[in-house]
């Protein structure tokens, strides 16, 4: 990307470390009917029965377009072979670009993920900018691979709400992305500076040991209405 990419409204970047749950997120909230009218994909594991173990094994990964359920296999152990590889997978660049144009740009975005698998592929790193400066909502999970510059200056940029994802707030963040899609607008009338100083706080205490819905719900509230 090479600079900054700026956006007036609301941009969340979710974190976490492999098999945390980020996709799992995804899919719940594009489930939830507040989602109803995002756009975006998702990244799933491809998942096999083989007769040497006689157990289910992770074979590769498939995004998935959230409007209609279209997909496209983006990695894959035993299918034919790629120039690009990261470990057993040989992964296809060109499937992650035919994916990224199928996608309908719409004022609520959700995107799993910005990973190295992704990163391959040219198209992504014109996408990202694109629905960040276009749409009013967005919601992009990342890795935590320094490796992959795009997901490491998504992760830097303190006008995106920084959230990390883990074991204590796992099973209730919907409900807090649910929430702040219902205050979006208020938040994207913020200035700047209100907007850096409300993302340093919500993600300092969402990213706590000790935290519930109830004091996250109040914090968002307080800071979007009260020091708005």
């Amino acid at each position: 990307m090479g600079r900054k990419i700026k956006s007036k409204n609301m941009v969340i970047i979710i974190t976490a470390p492999p098999r945390m749950g980020k996709s799992t997120l995804i899919k719940k909230i594009s489930a939830n009917p507040s989602f109803a009218m995002a756009s975006g994909f998702v990244t799933e594991e491809v998942v096999v029965f083989t007769l040497k173990s006689k157990e289910k094994e992770r074979d590769g990964f498939k995004m998935i377009n959230v409007t209609d359920e279209t997909s496209e296999l983006i990695a894959s152990k035993v299918f034919p072979e790629s120039r690009y590889k990261i470990g057993s997978y040989f992964v296809y660049p060109e499937k992650v670009s035919n994916m990224l144009s199928y996608v309908e740009m719409r004022d609520v975005m959700l995107v799993d993920e910005v990973g190295k698998m992704q990163n391959f592929s040219p198209e992504l790193k014109n996408f990202i900018p694109k629905l960040v400066t276009k749409s009013k909502f967005v919601i992009i999970t990342v890795t935590e691979d320094d490796s992959v510059n795009l997901a490491k200056e998504l992760r830097e940029n303190k006008e995106y709400l920084l959230i990390r994802l883990t074991e204590s707030n796992r099973n209730w963040l919907d409900l807090i992305l649910v929430h702040l899609k219902k205050r979006a607008y208020r938040y994207n009338e913020m200035s700047v500076a209100k907007k850096i100083a409300f993302n340093e706080v919500i993600s300092k205490i969402l990213g706590s040991e000790k935290v519930s819905t109830e004091k996250v719900l109040y914090a968002i509230n307080y800071h979007l209405f009260f020091l708005g």
